[in-house]
């Protein structure tokens, strides 16, 4: 297979790269170069989205399959595919369950409403916002490659090489040791999906041509992950924990003068309680909680394909 890659040094991106490359796969990646390094046996090529000649470098090319890792402005992710749609017999867009309308008051599935956002709008995340941003990119690649593209919206991801900041900040936080403050209930649900996983599901649909739009927001029913943290961080304690008073009203409680953002440390995600009805990526308990997630590592024992480590929410 001849795979396209539109990223592909960090992260999710890195992931998907070295799964296809183990499988053989001809694989090349398209990255401005400032970040991350090429990945060992796939070609790289270097160039700007954003700019329309370094896009055209992509037009002596063809492929079976192109993955699309970015977060770029939808107009530059209809550049891209109208660009790409006579050179490639497949599309995946890597999105968000973010996307939709009605998150994080309601439960979810893929028929539910999308944030509205243009195909070509132009921004940035700061301007557009992260779920609208992505609802217009989606929509950028439906109408440039009608019936041919995959639409991922994944939940949280975790794991190796993470760049968000998370579970980074939580093995840090237990290896320097002493009293370690875990807001919450312990068995409090969330979801999540490991970055190998995810990458190598993606790799496996975008071979297979799948015309669909998933969420994929990892398994249900997560265990306490912090706790088993401790030994393999060199910390015998376990975590004290508390309950936030007024967690239920949706607000973050933070000391007057900090922002929200400098307040949260590890870039905790916000959680409502399951409605009524089942929902396939909704996590469940009173009110919003801020989730604190740590899995995705050989941790304390764990493997990464349990898929089933936790978190601890306040």
């Amino acid at each position: 297979m001849r795979l396209l890659v539109l990223g592909g040094t960090r992260f999710l991106g890195r992931a998907i790269v070295d799964d296809a490359v183990s499988r053989g796969y001809d694989v090349t990646t398209f990255t401005r170069g400032l970040s991350g390094h090429p990945r060992p046996g796939a070609e790289a090529l270097h160039g700007d989205r954003t700019n329309a000649d370094d896009l055209r470098e992509l037009t002596q090319r063809e492929w079976d399959g192109v993955i699309d890792t970015s977060t770029l402005a939808p107009a530059h992710v209809l550049a891209s595919a109208e660009i790409l749609a006579p050179r490639v017999q497949h599309y995946t867009y890597i999105s968000t369950i973010s996307v939709y309308a009605t998150r994080p008051g309601e439960g979810v599935t893929e028929d539910s409403p999308v944030l509205d956002c243009p195909a070509d709008a132009t921004g940035t995340v700061e301007t557009l916002g992260y779920g609208e941003l992505k609802a217009g990119a989606e929509r950028a690649v439906a109408a440039a490659l009608p019936g041919r593209g995959l639409i991922v919206r994944p939940g949280l991801i975790v794991g190796p090489h993470e760049d968000v900041g998370r579970l980074p900040w939580w093995l840090a936080r237990m290896a320097r040791g002493g009293t370690v403050l875990a807001p919450g209930e312990p068995g409090q649900p969330v979801r999540m999906t490991d970055a190998r996983d995810l990458a190598s599901w993606v790799v496996d649909n975008t071979r297979r041509g799948l015309p669909a739009t998933i969420n994929v927001p990892g398994p249900e029913g997560m265990s306490p992950a912090i706790a088993p943290c401790a030994p393999a961080c060199g910390t015998g304690r376990s975590p004290t924990r508390c309950t936030t008073p007024g967690c239920g009203s949706g607000r973050r409680r933070r000391p007057a003068g900090r922002s929200a953002r400098s307040c949260t440390g590890p870039r905790s995600a916000w959680i409502p309680a399951r409605s009524s009805r089942s929902s396939p990526v909704s996590a469940s308990g009173p009110g919003y909680a801020c989730q604190l997630w740590a899995t995705g590592m050989n941790c304390g024992g764990r493997s990464r394909k349990t898929l089933s480590s936790g978190a601890i929410s306040c």
